[in-house]
């Protein structure tokens, strides 16, 4: 069976609309079917192949999937990693690539690439997100870059590293915990989950807001760009009503259980907000948590991955969703706040940031 009989056959057995989907394939030619997938009418149908980060990144997410991760682990013995420089780039004009997010401490960040950087070109060959780093891990590669639009080219040297998702995503939220200054003196904390796909990425910043946080007014919580989507019972952390409880042993510190973020939450989202943080920030906004940036994605569908003859994945939506009877399908959540996002040659500057900094305690 070919790649595109392939996708076909799963999309019929398991993609949720069966009217839309026999019209899409009367419509589309065989040699078409993996670049048209987006015209399929639901969100979470796609089809990624080894040449994309978010193909690694959601073969981990996605692990949580018991039948699946057997398949991963069967299929990858040695562990899902790909080789690379700690930058998620995205496609912006002309076809460009430029830097939408850097990994705090990875070898991008340490020679000082910004986020808005335009990555023009690996050792003299184009730019791609991994192909021109295979066979490089461990050594260095020379990255040129470009700042601003008619700005001079910057060479940079880069060590290639092998990247395992299931370490550097936690790893970057960690290191993206910081606490500003607000106006009147008072702290800010901020964390950006890097990933919100289990417990244990959501433990990272349940952990960092009671903890290393704790003292601080207002808690900026970063949806933009997460990989994969996050669980509703996330919200009983700012929302909830169970109680918390302190322990308080004979001797030693008291050790809380339970533990609740009880102040001003504000949330940054722009359309990279997708599927279960999208219901996060839609359940935290009705309970006064205030949103800036731009609309969400509306790409709340809930998926299944499937791993194809030829390794590469496809995603298929299989249940539309509702939360609290509101459907969010192409439609997203709407900010309390409009800022326009800046990603092209926005040398690390960023707006909807700024602005949430900037608002009254």
């Amino acid at each position: 069976m070919n790649l595109a009989a392939e996708i076909v056959a799963l999309l019929r057995e398991h993609y949720i609309d069966s009217q839309a989907l026999d019209a899409w394939i009367q419509a589309v030619e065989p040699t078409d079917v993996c670049k048209r997938l987006p015209e399929i009418g639901i969100s979470h149908t796609h089809h990624l192949r080894p040449d994309e980060i978010d193909y690694f990144h959601l073969l981990v997410a996605y692990c949580g999937l018991p039948g699946f991760a057997k398949i991963v682990r069967r299929t990858f013995p040695g562990g899902v990693h790909y080789p690379g420089i700690g930058i998620l780039p995205r496609k912006g004009s002309e076809n460009r690539w430029f830097a939408s997010a850097i990994m705090p401490g990875g070898p991008a960040a340490r020679v000082g690439l910004r986020v808005g950087d335009e990555l023009i070109a690996v050792n003299g060959a184009p730019y791609a997100p991994i192909t021109p780093f295979i066979g490089l891990e461990g050594c260095d590669c020379e990255l040129v870059a470009r700042r601003t639009l008619y700005g001079a080219k910057r060479q940079f040297t880069v060590k290639v590293k092998q990247t395992s998702p299931r370490r550097a995503l936690p790893r970057a939220t960690r290191g993206s915990i910081q606490r500003f200054r607000a106006h009147d003196g008072s702290a800010i904390g901020y964390i950006r989950p890097w990933s919100l796909a289990g417990d244990r990425h959501w433990r990272l910043v349940t952990h960092a807001a009671t903890n290393d946080l704790a003292d601080c007014k207002r808690l900026i919580l970063d949806l933009r760009g997460g990989i994969a989507g996050s669980s509703p019972d996330f919200a009983e952390f700012f929302i909830g009503g169970s109680p918390e409880l302190k322990l308080y042993p004979r001797s030693g510190a008291a050790v809380s259980i339970n533990s609740h973020w009880r102040k001003p939450v504000i949330l940054l989202v722009d359309a990279t907000t997708r599927s279960g943080n999208e219901v996060l920030a839609f359940a935290l906004q009705r309970h006064g948590a205030t949103i800036v940036g731009t609309r969400t994605a509306g790409a709340v569908a809930a998926a299944r991955p499937f791993l194809l003859t030829d390794r590469s994945i496809l995603l298929i939506a299989t249940h539309r969703v509702e939360v609290d009877g509101t459907d969010l399908e192409g439609v997203g959540v709407a900010p309390d706040i409009a800022v326009e996002p800046k990603l092209e040659y926005s040398a690390g500057e960023d707006p909807i940031l700024e602005t949430a900094l900037a608002l009254d305690a």
